[in-house]
């Protein structure tokens, strides 16, 4: 887990080896996304096409080559996620992979259509990937690495200028000792990065969920629980209307276990209380923005306690 200040920019000479790389055609033009905090993406129109070319920040060989495999493996099964191009292409400062431009607009404001849509598409995402096996070990963000890097990186936030850390750190420490997961609830791979801005909804209305930079193996509550708190949360409280649509479809699709359904709740508030500590380390170096977005998720961590999730 690092930091991140500015995001890093290819060089045009890159961009132009890496389209040669990927046989992509003569570049007419290429821009920036602005979207994302950590990654460089790039969209590119050749006389082909349009693609995205992705630099990646901190993510090694071995972890990328996963993210390849997750999505080749999608892919065939004709889940609608982003189809690669190539393998990686390396310089000297980046590793580069090409994926086909999917045609659309990522959401804005998910309205209740589009909900039972997200819903139904995680709950094929964890179908497909029920015990599903890595070649490399991806470490992932589940509880006891958080709770690791809580301890090791502490330090950091506690030595800044951040507001109140001494409080903040005791806090987290404090609620997260209190979480646990039973080891026979159902896993595979996570997204947890279900979001608006990472889902495209087609001309057609049909779906794509893209941005598996983050995912690992875990439990799928846990992966439950972060699209809840990123699509149901409503003035930093969970829209209980909402997440009851949400769980009401996935489970249309995928039935919950009777222990799933006893840890959404606590699933919720790991993924408050992960985002908080994320927010406030990695984006340390910009510290209003660190402070506002963890102090968000401590906000709504604390009304989650006082809320009650309905699961039929």
């Amino acid at each position: 887990m690092q930091q991140v200040g500015k995001k890093d920019k290819l060089l045009k000479s890159e961009i132009i080896s890496a389209a040669t790389f990927f046989r992509l055609g003569k570049i007419i033009s290429y821009s920036l996304v602005s979207q994302g905090n950590i990654n460089s993406n790039y969209i590119i129109l050749t006389d082909k096409g349009r693609y995205i070319l992705r630099a990646y920040k901190f993510k090694n060989e071995e972890e990328i080559i996963s993210e390849i495999d997750l999505l080749n493996y999608l892919s065939s099964n004709h889940f609608p996620c982003p189809i690669l191009i190539g393998n990686i292409f390396k310089t000297k400062r980046k590793n580069i992979c090409c994926f086909k431009y999917i045609e659309g607009q990522e959401l804005k404001k998910v309205n209740e259509k589009e909900l039972k849509g997200i819903a139904k598409l995680l709950a094929k995402f964890h179908l497909l990937t029920r015990n599903y096996r890595l070649k490399f070990k991806r470490e992932g963000e589940g509880l006891s690495v958080i709770k690791h890097y809580l301890e090791i990186k502490k330090r950091d936030i506690l030595k800044s200028k951040f507001k109140d850390s001494e409080n903040f750190i005791n806090f987290l420490e404090t609620e997260l000792k209190s979480l646990n997961f039973k080891n026979d609830l159902p896993s595979g791979a996570v997204h947890v990065d279900v979001k608006s801005e990472n889902v495209i909804a087609g001309k057609s209305g049909k779906l794509n969920l893209i941005d598996f930079d983050n995912f690992y193996l875990d439990y799928f509550v846990v992966d439950i629980g972060s699209t809840l708190m990123w699509l149901c949360a409503d003035k930093e409280k969970i829209n209980l209307k909402r997440a009851e649509i949400f769980l009401d479809e996935y489970a249309s699709h995928r039935k919950l276990t009777k222990n799933e359904k006893r840890y959404i709740t606590e699933s919720i508030k790991f993924n408050c209380l992960k985002q908080a500590f994320k927010y406030a380390y990695i984006c340390l170096p910009r510290l209003k923005f660190a402070e506002h977005w963890a102090y968000y998720f401590i906000r709504l961590y604390k009304n989650i306690q006082n809320q009650e999730i309905i699961i039929k």
